[in-house]
């Protein structure tokens, strides 16, 4: 819990408003709220929606590592979340290592998909794809299910298409 709130002062700040899932003050109701919000008063004539497809379960250990190291430069809370993610799972009465995935029900887990997606997709989403856009686009995430709206089809095509490949490299 110390880890959660360390990370929580540090990172909070940078995450994105349109950021909803699991953070401080916010609820499962404020991300379709907001959602809500934008479709019924902006130019928003194309949606894309978008769920990682067992995010908490694959998440890359390595990538996530970078991804905190940009903003925390103490190791010894490097190393900390280091042996959070590498403390494996019990199946079925045995030990099974990891190297990927953020433990389930893990205090630190939610917090770290939080960081993790606010690199990517968040960021990638305002400061590479927001610049290259003619038409209005809001993003709108909830824990790894995001959805962007786009006034324009071509746009969200493009969008559509560049997430699989920044997807991919993640």
């Amino acid at each position: 819990m110390a880890l959660k709130k360390i990370l929580e002062a540090i990172f909070e700040q940078d995450f994105i408003d349109a950021s909803y899932g699991f953070r401080p003050n916010r609820s499962c109701h404020d991300a379709p709220i907001e959602l809500d919000l934008v479709i019924m008063n902006a130019p928003v004539n194309f949606v894309v929606d978008t769920d990682i497809s067992k995010f908490f379960d694959t998440v890359a250990h390595k990538r996530l590592m970078e991804c905190l190291m940009q903003r925390i430069v103490d190791p010894n809370v490097i190393q900390l979340i280091g042996l959070f993610l590498k403390s494996g799972i019990m199946e079925e009465g045995v030990y099974l290592e990891t190297d990927q995935g953020t433990p389930h029900g893990g205090v630190l887990s939610s917090v770290l998909a939080n960081v993790y997606l606010h690199y990517a997709p968040a960021t990638w989403f305002g400061t590479v794809v927001l610049p290259q856009l003619t038409g209005f686009a809001r993003l709108v995430r909830y824990a790894d299910d995001f959805v962007v709206c786009f006034e324009k089809e071509v746009e969200a095509r493009v969008f559509g298409d560049a997430l699989r490949l920044q997807i991919g490299k993640n």
